[in-house]
């Protein structure tokens, strides 16, 4: 399934989706919950986003959109990685949404960091 109509049309997706919205409540309650995050070692793997921009844009999705979409994307990412005092964000280069799979050594240096 390489391309972005059999993603979105994928039962697969359809019910994780559906499996996401039904703990939607509780999750949220649960998030919420939580007082303050631990101050532990923390390290956010963004993928490349110019990589990303370019493989929106080849599934038709407009320039304009795609990368205000990865800005959007890697404010969050920052945003995570300053929930500790502790945290940093690694760019993997030259990765897509599957880091692990594209550059499993960033994964690797970044567990062997935290050991």
């Amino acid at each position: 399934m390489k391309n972005v109509e059999g993603f979105f049309t994928s039962n697969v997706l359809h019910k994780t989706i559906a499996e996401e919205f039904e703990n939607w409540d509780r999750d949220s309650k649960d998030i919420k919950s939580i007082s303050e995050f631990p101050n532990v070692p923390l390290i956010v793997i963004a993928r490349d986003s110019k990589i990303a921009v370019d493989s929106w844009i080849k599934y038709q999705i407009p320039e304009k959109e795609a990368v205000l979409y990865e800005a959007q994307w890697r404010d969050l990412q920052i945003e995570l990685s300053k929930l500790s005092n502790k945290g940093k964000l690694v760019i993997a280069e030259n990765s897509e949404h599957e880091v692990y799979i594209d550059r499993p050594d960033i994964v690797i240096e970044c567990l062997k960091a935290l050991i």
